[in-house]
């Protein structure tokens, strides 16, 4: 993660947004759905840790919940407070005040970037109130994209495992889970986890944007983008996803 928090500088954050906006929309409503089957409430705080253009904040605010986020690049959450979200500056948990509590914890693509990826865990379970959920939505070593890239890595050619742990991207993936290591990361900290399940990890449209948010087409970005659109179905299975989801409640 850059010092300065400027986390996406080099990214064409208009390709970003449209790239990521149908899969992040269609995966929030999962995540809300589940935390609202988990028993969260109408009025409860929720804090989205990297809350980048705030979707993930106005989408529980439309639930009935007090959302707000928390975005390390002073551009990007000054863009998404100009969109209607609440979003302070700042890194998680440092931006908080020491008595802080919330009823939920998000992290929706974020935990894999920090550095002290326990220390952010153990984090929330000071900042959480009793029975409070922390909600990770994160990629999955289980998932076929993360095992073809380790397949091609290991015959030579790097270019899939480089774009999996985003390398040359201004914050780029420092961690790589299965649903097994983060429940168990989750149970060290004594936060008990009550949800694992796969989300979906590609929605057609938007893909061609979300594949050159770094940089010019080529024709092996054009070849990924065809047979990403080809294999969708695969991508999305539950025992196929590149993305996970756990959540954990906070033991009294």
């Amino acid at each position: 993660m850059d010092i300065n928090g400027d986390t996406h500088s080099g990214l064409d954050e208009s390709l970003r947004e449209t790239g990521l906006s149908a899969l992040r929309a269609a995966n929030n409503a999962r995540v809300l759905d589940r935390l609202a089957q988990l028993g969260l409430r109408d009025g409860a705080r929720v804090l989205d840790v990297g809350s980048a253009h705030g979707w993930f904040v106005r989408a529980a605010v439309e639930r009935g919940w007090r959302a707000e986020g928390l975005e390390p690049d002073d551009a990007i959450a000054a863009r998404s407070a100009g969109a209607g979200a609440t979003v302070r500056h700042g890194f998680f948990p440092d931006a908080l005040s020491d008595d802080e509590t919330f009823d939920a914890i998000c992290f929706n693509d974020v935990l894999e970037h920090l550095p002290d990826v326990r220390g952010a865990v153990a984090a929330c379970r000071r900042h959480l109130r009793p029975d409070g959920l922390v909600s990770i939505n994160i990629p999955s070593t289980r998932g076929v994209v993360f095992t073809l890239g380790r397949w091609m890595d290991r015959a030579g050619s790097h270019r899939l495992s480089d774009r999996l742990w985003q390398v040359g991207f201004p914050s780029p993936h420092l961690w790589y889970f299965d649903p097994v290591g983060l429940a168990q990361l989750c149970e060290v900290e004594d936060l008990e986890p009550v949800l694992v399940e796969s989300l979906p990890s590609v929605v057609r449209r938007g893909l061609w944007e979300r594949a050159h948010e770094g940089g010019r087409p080529t024709p092996l970005t054009v070849t990924g983008v065809a047979a990403a659109w080809l294999a969708a179905p695969l991508l999305n299975h539950d025992r196929t996803s590149d993305i996970m989801h756990v959540v954990a409640r906070k033991r009294a």
